[in-house]
């Protein structure tokens, strides 16, 4: 199977983000992890007064004063406990905890740098009081890095008691963080969404949501109707876990109303309850005193829907429209779907449904499409699982947080390599990323194995298989832009070190500095004229190893993990679908060689040819996994195809000195600096006594010799081309100015070079100090030689 590996772009996202917060240099940082009124620290209640005033409160720095722009609000590592009640924000706020991660340590998942690790910051309500309010005030809210434990809403007579941790009445963006252990006695026990005067959203990424309570909505409830309107929100989740919520008392898990958009993506929904003779996981059903409009949508993509408890898993009915895409809907408890209105409308014909590529339980209710009309139903390549499908048969065991998992609870699929389990379910439905921010490959074979075919995993997470990827239209490129970079590189990298900023993350920078100047120092020791330098593990996709608890972790790309063998293919063509691919002969100025210190494919030629445009050179590469002896190891190969071109060279300015001992003449060699950018030349002194030189001007005070002269190659073949020794005279030897000619020149394949100059320096006294030289006189030159003739003339009378 075929597959592109990145790296997740979650820690790279969530850096990038929080540089360019702390680049305002106006954050408000909380500096008091009690909830009292110190006047000389800053609390968070206090951070958040402060960013609603725009002035210091206590110990607070004032942050963004600007009316109505967001404040940044900065927490440290620890727990931050509230004692006067809920929080209030009345203007736009952002909270970031202390960033989890360690950058001294690789990652246990990915095997490189940083290290991911558990929430750092927490905010504890201890049971007494909601966290977050915004139901009145209408805020937006974004919480980052954030865990929010033990909220509490109850039911009072000024209070629904609603919303056990967050109550919100403006946006929401909850990201890398979680909410658990939170109750309400109304709806929502972690999140309630309360109507507002505009459209409102909840966003969730990677985050936990995990064992919150409520009679209604244990996870997320909200307001249906606003102004006898319904109330238009969007929720999106991606990436997450809701896990463990609710019990045998709830209606619901997750309970939608109004005209909703709620799109769940690439998420673990297990192990929650609800009451098993009329609960619902997710309830999407309108009913008298919560109505459910036509206009909502209900999108579950890519999603592991296992394990929980309750009367319906999913409960829905003909209003709203349903999109159901590559998830694990089974192995609950009750009916995994359940349509409510089946006593009246059987074949559920009027409901609109698209269930595409699912993995389903028997038990999970599709509607019928009517025959006579436009079927607003559609069922397709849905994966229908037994009665009695043992769950151990298609997944793993529920793996809890952990550092192989992001924190974030999730299932493996179990891969027989058949078509009964959920690996390479042959369909491209499922979103790009997986749980674990892993890419599911966009490719969909592999030249070398065509029955390969690269296909979605069912579910939240998708397994990575070693897989050598096919690296088409490789061509050569500049020698010596490839030298700069990797010095760029080494000098940034330089810079990172001695930056008080990076001491947090020392190793990571040593580690990648010694990396770039190996690479540096072997890319110059090994270089070849007109060399491709491939690394056979950026596009690669890596094994997953079973750690010891049955969890997963990738095995890092790199040659202490796996060897690479390589093999010439000769030049020709490839034919796809054939037993023999390669259509080529071999060639013995071909070489594709692996070289271990270098940690990079080279392919080149040594007779220096370039391509024909209607030909490819092909090489093979294998990658190879290395185990412990008697342990069977996984190998893949890919082709290289690639192209030889030629680049142009490179001519550099040269300067020379010219004085009257030597008659203000000088002998040239314009390409003593100049360099052909393919790289390498072997016999250069050959090559460069043969080359071609073409002047495009010459200041009209010199005269020009060369050794050798005749017609430019190609399209230039109209002008005169000089090689062998050059020399210059300046025609009036009593001259004071500096002259330039400028020049280039073309490689052995008729490339032809930047345009340089040749500066000759005059080292003769100058008084034309307004001349800009190129042998002009100007009008104190011509003055000067009118005296100069008036003192001979004088000395002849004598």
């Amino acid at each position: 199977m075929m597959k592109i590996y990145k790296k997740s772009l979650f820690v790279v996202g969530l850096l990038s983000t929080f540089s360019l917060m702390a680049a305002e240099s106006k954050i408000i940082k909380v500096t008091n992890f009690s909830d009292d009124d110190n006047k000389s620290k800053c609390s968070l209640r206090q951070a958040i007064q402060t960013a609603y005033e725009n002035k210091s409160v206590a110990g607070c720095n004032a942050g963004n004063t600007l009316p109505g722009q967001r404040d940044y609000i900065q927490l440290e590592a620890g727990e931050y406990v509230l004692t006067q009640g809920e929080l209030t924000p009345s203007s736009p706020v952002i909270l970031y905890g202390e960033l989890p991660f360690d950058e001294q340590q690789k990652d246990d998942l990915k095997g490189d740098y940083p290290k991911q690790l558990a929430l750092k910051t927490t905010i504890n309500a201890k049971g007494q009081s909601r966290i977050f309010n915004t139901s009145q005030t209408k805020a937006s809210l974004t919480l980052n890095n954030l865990a929010l434990v033990n909220g509490q809403a109850n039911v009072t007579s000024n209070d629904r008691g609603n919303g056990g941790a967050l109550f919100i009445g403006g946006s929401l963006e909850l990201y890398n963080s979680s909410v658990s252990n939170s109750t309400a006695g109304g709806k929502g026990g972690a999140i309630y969404f309360a109507a507002g005067d505009q459209n409102q959203s909840l966003s969730i990424v990677r985050t936990l949501l995990k064992a919150n309570k409520a009679p209604q909505g244990s996870v997320w409830s909200m307001d249906c109707n606003a102004k006898f309107s319904p109330v238009t929100s969007s929720t999106n989740v991606t990436q997450s876990s809701i896990v463990e919520n609710g019990d045998a008392h709830s209606l619901s898990a997750i309970d939608v109303c109004g005209s909703t958009g709620v799109e769940i993506s690439n998420s673990t929904i297990a192990k929650n309850k609800a009451n098993s003779a009329t609960g619902a996981i997710i309830s999407y059903i309108s009913t008298p005193n919560r109505e459910l409009y036509d206009g909502s949508l209900l999108s579950l993509v890519s999603n592991t829907v296992v394990e929980n408890d309750a009367a319906s898993t999913l409960l829905y009915d003909k209003f709203g429209t349903k999109l159901l895409v590559s998830n694990i809907l089974a192995f609950n408890g009750g009916e995994n779907c359940r349509y409510s209105m089946k006593a009246t409308d059987a074949k559920g014909e009027n409901v609109s449904l698209v269930a595409s590529n699912n993995a389903l339980a028997a038990n999970c209710f599709l509607p019928e499409p009517p025959e006579t009309e436009t079927p607003k139903t559609e069922t397709a390549k849905n994966m229908i699982l037994a009665d009695n499908a043992a769950i151990n048969h298609y997944l793993s065991g529920y793996k809890a947080e952990s550092a192989y998992n992001l924190y974030l609870p999730l299932y493996y699929p179990v891969n027989h390599g058949t078509e009964t389990d959920f690996v390479d379910a042959g369909h491209q439905s499922c979103n790009s990323a997986d749980q674990r921010g892993f890419s599911r490959l966009l490719v969909t074979k592999l030249i070398l194995d065509p029955t390969a075919i690269n296909s979605c995993d069912i579910g939240s997470v998708e397994l990575m298989r070693l897989a050598a990827s096919d690296i088409t239209a490789l061509k050569n490129s500049s020698y010596s832009n490839l030298i700069t970079a990797y010095e760029n590189m080494i000098e940034r990298l330089k810079a990172m070190q001695k930056d008080d900023a990076n001491k947090s993350s020392l190793l990571q920078i040593e580690a990648e500095l010694k990396d770039v100047e190996s690479l540096l120092a072997n890319t110059k020791k090994y270089a070849k004229y007109r060399a491709i330098y491939i690394d056979p593990f950026e596009l690669a996709l890596p094994v997953e190893e079973t750690t010891s608890n049955g969890e997963l972790k990738l095995k890092a790309l790199n040659a202490d993990n796996y060897t690479v063998t390589v093999r010439a293919k000769g030049v020709g063509q490839i034919v796809e679908g054939s037993d023999n691919p390669y259509a080529t002969q071999a060639d013995p100025a071909q070489k594709c060689e692996w070289v271990p210190e270098l940690k990079r494919i080279m392919f080149y030629r040594t007779d220096r040819k370039t391509t024909d445009s209607t030909l490819s050179e092909l090489c093979e590469y294998t990658l190879t996994e290395i185990v412990k002896t008697g342990a069977s190891a996984k190998s893949s190969s890919g082709v290289l195809s690639a192209s030889f071109v030629n680049i142009a060279p490179v001519a550099k300015n040269d300067t020379y000195t010219i004085n009257p001992e030597s008659n203000l003449s000088v002998k040239v060699n314009p390409l003593s600096n100049d360099f052909d950018d393919d790289g390498p030349v072997s016999g250069s002194e050959t090559y460069y006594s043969d080359t071609p030189i073409r002047f495009e001007s010459i200041d009209s005070g010199l005269i020009m010799t060369a050794e050798r002269e005749g017609p430019c190659p190609d399209k230039y073949i109209r002008d005169t081309c000089y090689g062998g020794e050059i020399s210059f005279k300046v025609k009036n030897n009593l001259s004071q100015f500096d002259y330039q000619a400028t020049y280039n020149y073309f490689d052995e394949d008729g490339g032809m070079s930047n345009t340089a100059t040749i500066l000759l320096k005059n080292s003769a006294k100058n008084t034309n100090e307004s001349s800009s030289g190129g042998g002009a006189f100007g009008i104190w030159g011509l003055l000067g030689l009118v005296a100069l003739g008036a003192y001979r003339q004088r000395r002849m009378q004598k």
